[in-house]
């Protein structure tokens, strides 16, 4: 269960162009909350989370489907580290290592800064509603009436993780 939590975090997400989104520059941070879905190998899982970043660090919380809290990924610049409510801790130089760490899925949470926000981040591929990275495949399915991307939808192979952000702060 932990590592289903994980991936749909990571991720984690089409047929719109992308539009503009708010940029975080200088001491501005935002709360961004949400459900998250994970398809892979079979299965589905599904819980709830809680985005928080500024431009030097972000966290990711995350819960069960029926609200129970599982764990918190957070990242800065010194290291990543995921920290479950019931297990060992565990630590990486980065989200995207400790995610594959974690679960052996490459996701690239580390950018989420960015795809979260409807932006391309650096080194991906723009596509007309989304973008591609390291064999990711990122699309924002709809928008909020501010513009902010509302469903999110990320696939891999068979992998694939959609959020639906319902409030952002």
């Amino acid at each position: 269960m932990m590592r289903a939590f994980i991936l749909s975090a990571l991720i984690a997400l089409a047929g719109c162009a992308v539009k503009p989104a708010p940029s975080l520059s200088g001491s501005e941070s935002v709360q961004v909350i949400g459900r998250v879905s994970l398809t892979h190998d079979g299965r589905r899982d599904a819980g709830g989370f809680d985005y928080r970043g500024s431009p030097t660090q972000q966290s990711w919380t995350l819960y069960g489907p029926t609200g129970t809290r599982v764990g918190e990924l957070s990242a800065q610049s010194t290291g990543a580290r995921w920290t479950p409510e019931d297990g060992p801790a565990l630590q990486a130089d980065n989200l995207d290592e400790l995610v594959m760490d974690a679960i052996g899925v490459a996701a690239p949470l580390a950018s989420a800064k960015d795809w979260l926000f409807g932006r391309v981040p650096t080194g991906a591929s723009p596509t007309p509603a989304g973008f591609t990275l390291r064999g990711w495949e990122l699309r924002w399915l709809k928008y909020n009436d501010a513009g902010q991307p509302r469903l999110i939808e990320m696939t891999r192979g068979t992998t694939r993780i959609r959020l639906v952000a319902k409030t952002w702060q």
